[in-house]
């Protein structure tokens, strides 16, 4: 094996051991040095490269409960629909909206949580 092909078979390990979505890895692959792939919305969408990795994102969920799919759509039309909102509809809104802001808390302070363990098993030698 090539030093090249050593080097290009670490860096695809070490992109796949970080949960990098295959896509990305491939395009990445497909490039010479000097070019650069130009990742665009639609591929966030469909290969996830925002937000968190699924190990982590497990992390969260274990721990918050943020809105299902289905209560995120409830809470978007909803909110489209502003002042035209009838009391229940008001009620539910607000309750989805409260949830929401529950979710998106919970997993911030637990990201924090998993940053500072990190950081001290890394940077401060704590037992793994």
């Amino acid at each position: 094996m090539t030093q090249r092909a050593l080097c290009r078979l670490l860096v695809r390990e070490y992109l796949q051991e970080m949960e990098v979505p295959n896509f990305y890895i491939e395009a990445m692959m497909a490039k010479n040095s000097q070019d650069a792939y130009i990742v665009t919305s639609d591929d966030d969408v469909k290969y996830r490269l925002n937000g968190y990795a699924p190990s982590i994102e497990e992390i969260t969920l274990t721990k918050c409960k943020p809105l299902t799919d289905e209560q995120f759509r409830a809470m978007v039309l909803l909110a489209r629909k502003g002042n035209r909102r009838n009391p229940e509809e008001n009620s539910l809104f607000e309750s989805l909206l409260a949830k929401s802001d529950s979710g998106s808390y919970c997993q911030r302070d637990v990201m924090k949580q998993v940053r500072a363990d990190a950081f001290t098993r890394e940077f401060l030698g704590a037992p793994r």
